[in-house]
């Protein structure tokens, strides 16, 4: 198999951090078990591993960030998107994060990552419309012998967005 001939081939030695092949193959085995019995079989995934790439756009000029007169563009990956229903259709990001440890409320609240998805999310029209508050979910994941699933969920106002992207510009 693909996998016993990568770990088996002496010329690109894996560095196991302290561990041994089993005891990392058993934890994932188990985290792997601990997610997949954590998610709602209701949910409706839209989309996962959704790539996107989009332009970064001052929120009040209009004029592209740019270095080295090339426009930036913002490039990656959407883990999930699921679509719910609490009184009005919803789209919601979630982001899945393997951790030594839970995180924190205030980690999300304050996570850069979120507000950057939520950009990507308006100008990929996913939101109904400009005003539309963003719900980012991070689904954590811990790596330990009896690993926890938990999702904190984050969301994003327009003028926070805004604000993270007044950053970018001001940093560049």
């Amino acid at each position: 198999d693909k996998w016993q001939r990568r770990i088996s081939n002496p010329e690109l030695p894996i560095d196991w951090n302290g561990q041994t092949q089993e005891s990392l193959l058993f934890m994932g085995q188990r985290m792997l078990e601990t997610y997949y019995s954590s998610n709602n079989p209701k949910d409706h995934f839209v989309a996962i591993e959704h790539p996107f790439s989009v332009s970064i756009e001052h929120p009040v000029a209009g004029l592209p960030l740019t270095m080295n007169d090339q426009p930036l563009q913002l490039v990656g990956s959407i883990d999930a998107l699921v679509k719910v229903y609490n009184g009005t259709e919803q789209i919601i990001l979630r982001e899945l994060k393997t951790s030594s440890k839970m995180w924190s409320q205030i980690q999300a609240d304050e996570s850069l990552q979120a507000t950057l998805y939520a950009y990507v999310m308006k100008k990929l029209g996913l939101c109904a419309s400009l005003n539309t508050i963003v719900t980012v979910q991070f689904e954590i994941l811990t790596k330990a012998k009896s690993p926890r699933f938990e999702v904190i969920s984050t969301a994003r106002t327009q003028a926070q967005i805004d604000g993270a992207i007044i950053d970018l510009f001001d940093a560049c």
